[in-house]
């Protein structure tokens, strides 16, 4: 905790030269602290983070820059930016294991949307641990789209060589609520392992404040 304040303090001196205005502008090195409104779940509610990674996602000619955050408390989340009906909302994510998954939902009809032709609805089955993070429906939006990870690659700037292509190919699943404040993404990598993981999709006031780091874009 010393050294995590030591360096939101730090920073204010040392990139003091810098100016953040807003959530799209953050690097690696660079704090956020989150509002304190009871409609964020409890793991991020007035939560400081400071961001320790920037990654990206490429579906096509699309690329989605994906910052990965952690606390004091050594809570990590994924934070992107998106844009909906023309206003930017923060699409807010934490990656959950299988016990977890098991947890929640029902696992025959988890398991359902990745053999089912049609698409799936899920209903959670328990919100325990995980207040503020599940919807109560979820209805299938993407079934084995292909994707790309640029792991700790920040394409905000550039794009990737023609020639030296280090990604990391998956099959995306995607279920969201209807009201689309609250999504399941699904990440299933070539080896087979799967990332599962539970979505918010939030107004970007929801950052109150924004400190820099020391990080620099490459």
């Amino acid at each position: 905790m010393k050294s995590f304040v030591k360096g939101l303090f730090g920073s204010r001196k040392e990139g003091s030269e810098r100016r953040l205005t807003h959530p799209r502008e953050l690097e690696v090195g660079d704090m956020i602290r989150m509002n304190d409104s009871y409609a964020l779940p409890p793991q991020i509610r007035d939560k400081l983070f400071r961001v320790v990674s920037v990654s990206t996602y490429q579906f096509e000619r699309s690329f989605d820059t994906s910052l990965s955050l952690e606390s004091d408390a050594d809570d990590h989340i994924d934070v992107m930016i998106e844009k909906e009906d023309g206003r930017e909302r923060l699409c807010i994510s934490m990656t959950i294991d299988r016990d977890d998954v098991e947890a929640i939902f029902d696992l025959d009809a988890f398991a359902d949307i990745f053999d089912n032709e049609d698409p799936v609805r899920l209903s959670p089955r328990s919100e325990d641990g995980f207040e503020g993070w599940l919807g109560p429906v979820y209805d299938q939006q993407a079934q084995g789209a292909t994707g790309y990870y640029h792991e700790g690659e920040d394409y905000r700037d550039k794009r990737p060589s023609r020639y030296e292509d280090d990604s990391q190919p998956f099959e995306y699943f995607e279920l969201r609520s209807s009201d689309e404040a609250y999504g399941v993404d699904i990440e299933v990598w070539e080896d087979g392992e799967t990332d599962v993981a539970l979505s918010i999709y939030r107004p970007v006031e929801d950052i109150r404040e924004l400190w820099p780091g020391e990080g620099k874009r490459a």
